[in-house]
């Protein structure tokens, strides 16, 4: 009977083993199937997360789309990241499709080579890459609407992929809602490039050109056309009254203004010194006026500075170069933006050159509500510091903190009068034209008025934004995204700006960075003082020098004078030298002292939790006899 049992069980132990996989494969199968579409994201951004704003749009969805993801074959013989940028790519457009339900299909299709796929590919604009045998493999999204509007991504490339929803989400919501809104510029800067200056159309313009109808405007006639009801003027200095009229009418009216509006426009003193004209401030005479009247105050010969949010740059030339924090380069962080505000939700940074800053005008105008701001520790700057050739180790060396932050974007709302309290200027005043502004005045802004000002033109060209050799222009910085948003919010639409930043914040070590700016910035006093001593000592050698070529005989006074001042030039050249080297290495030990904590400081963790409770083990097995 033992025996008998015994075999039951061998027998049961065979079948046991065939029967958990089995169960293992079903339950697999049946997970794929049925919980496919359950993910546990840790990540602290949740970027792998369909956000609310994605989920709203798709639900709402009132016709069917079509969606074509091409994807080649051959793309996982590219490079690992191709393969894994392609399952989240497809993940998420299959969850997408889930939420959409009828009203979205996505359509997977390999493109090979000489294909009906590989034709329809190129027939809706991707481009392929070429492998090294010439086979081009295709990575891209078209969709297409019940009207036959198409939208394209010509190539998913990975290195957006922290923009990849946001990216997806746009296309869905331009074939939802093809009828592109118009916005009007009005801009003194060459966005659009100058060929003969060799200067590109600015990446700011192409991302505007995706979601809305840009147009310029002439403001000449006294009015910003009827249908214009947002306007985005760049750097609007030295106006005709005609043209600042216009801006005055259109803002109370109800008009919604986007201002960037510049002391020191980097990019006009770059055109000027190509045509060789000499560095020329920003004229504001024109616009002041307009601005009192809504409630701020630019000043006009000043900078904003700011150490702490300097931006590092190489200086000198050949061996001699070196990085220094330029305090007239700034990235904001998110941390010194309006919080709450969906103008600035999810930006990251925001990188500005040269900027200004706004003041409010007291009991005159709208209120002025900072969006943008400096740290406290900001210094203002007079535009003469500048120059042509600005040395940024020297202001670095020579900053001294104001003690208070500065605004550098904010909202101007309230109530507001026109600057023009008599009508319309004389140049006006004539004709039917002339008659019909007349009629036509508003002496005062019947509500709110709705303008956001910026206090720098720079941020919207590549160079402050755009890292240079990115693959497909990665932004460095949330410019773009901060000024689609803001039109956006102009015109009432529901904004994307909560996808643009999805996992784009860099996580800087702030105490690191911090420590390495205070040492940085000794140093760079230590070296300016000790050039300044080798200057003084070469010039008062050169005057003993020049004495003695003269034919004079030195003293014994001015020789032992000669001989001290070039044992002084010797010993500050290699004190400064001390200095420069001591600057990377104290900056270099320090970060290894914070990765050799970072490396030591778990390990020595866990050890000492083993080691705590072996000894409570010990402790107890040592009570035990003594309690027998």
């Amino acid at each position: 009977m033992a025996r008998a049992s015994a075999q039951r069980r061998l027998t049961y132990a065979r079948l046991a083993l065939p029967l958990v996989v089995l169960l293992f494969l079903a339950a697999v199968v049946l997970a794929d199937r049925g919980l496919s579409h359950l993910r546990l994201d840790l990540s602290q951004d949740k970027v792998f997360t369909i956000s609310p704003v994605t989920a709203e749009l798709l639900a709402g969805l009132e016709e069917p789309l079509q969606l074509r993801l091409y994807t080649s074959s051959l793309l996982t013989d590219v490079t690992p990241a191709y393969a894994s940028h392609a399952a989240r790519v497809t993940a998420l457009l299959r969850e997408m499709e889930r939420l959409a339900g009828p009203n979205l299909n996505v359509e997977v299709l390999d493109p090979e080579p000489f294909s009906p796929a590989e034709d329809q590919a190129l027939t809706d604009g991707l481009t392929g890459l070429t492998t090294g045998d010439g086979t081009q493999i295709y990575f891209g999204l078209a969709g297409r609407n019940l009207v036959d509007q198409t939208q394209t991504i010509a190539f998913l490339d990975p290195e957006r992929a922290a923009s990849l929803e946001y990216d997806l989400t746009a296309l869905i919501a331009a074939l939802a809602n093809p009828r592109q809104p118009r916005v009007g510029l009005f801009s003194r800067l060459p966005l659009n490039g100058n060929p003969l200056l060799r200067q590109p159309r600015q990446a700011i313009l192409d991302i505007l050109a995706q979601q809305m109808d840009l147009q310029e405007v002439d403001l000449e006639t006294g009015r910003v056309p009827q249908e214009i009801s947002v306007l985005m003027a760049v750097q609007p200095i030295g106006l005709t009254p005609a043209e600042a009229y216009a801006l005055d009418q259109f803002v109370l009216r109800g008009g919604r203004l986007l201002l960037f509006l510049d002391p020191y426009s980097e990019q006009q003193a770059l055109m000027n010194a190509q045509r060789g004209l000499p560095l020329q401030p920003a004229d504001f005479s024109s616009i002041e006026p307009l601005l009192a009247a809504w409630g701020a105050e630019l000043p006009g010969r000043v900078l904003a500075t700011d150490v702490n949010s300097a931006r590092r740059v190489m200086v000198g030339s050949g061996d001699r170069q070196t990085v220094t924090d330029y305090v007239v380069w700034l990235s904001i962080p998110e941390a010194r933006m309006r919080a709450g505000d969906p103008l600035v939700a999810g930006l990251g940074s925001l990188n500005l050159n040269s900027a200004g800053f706004l003041l409010p005008r007291d009991g005159e105008g709208a209120p002025l509500e900072p969006l943008v701001w400096t740290s406290p520790e900001a210094q203002v700057l007079p535009l003469d510091r500048l120059a042509l050739s600005p040395d940024p180790t020297q202001l670095l060396a020579d900053y001294q903190p104001g003690g208070q932050a500065l605004t550098l974007a904010a909202r101007l709302n309230g109530t507001a009068e026109s600057a023009f309290p008599a009508g319309p200027p004389s140049e006006l005043a004539r004709g039917e034209t002339g008659d019909a502004l007349a009629q036509e005045h508003r002496a005062a802004s019947g509500s709110p008025i709705a303008v956001v000002a910026v206090a720098d033109s720079d941020l919207l060209y590549n160079s402050t934004w755009i890292g240079q050799g990115q693959v497909g222009g990665q932004p460095l910085a949330g410019n773009g995204a901060f000024v689609l948003t803001a039109l956006e919010e102009m015109l009432g639409q529901p904004s994307l700006a909560s996808l643009r930043g999805r996992g784009q914040r860099e996580r800087p070590f702030m105490l690191l960075e911090e420590m390495a700016r205070s040492a940085e910035q000794d140093l760079r006093r230590q070296e300016a003082a000790l050039t300044a001593s080798i200057e003084r000592a070469q010039s008062e050698i050169g005057e003993i020098e020049q004495t003695q070529d003269g034919g004079i005989v030195l003293s014994d006074a001015q020789r032992e004078s000669l001989a001290a001042l070039r044992g002084q030039l010797l010993s500050a050249r290699a004190e400064l030298r001390q200095v420069q080297r001591g600057l990377r290495e104290e900056v270099d030990d320090l970060v290894r002292e914070i990765q050799l904590v970072n490396i030591l400081a778990v390990p020595a963790l866990v050890a000492l939790l083993g080691l705590a409770v072996v000894l409570l083990r010990r402790r107890r097995a040592l009570r035990q006899p003594a309690e027998r």
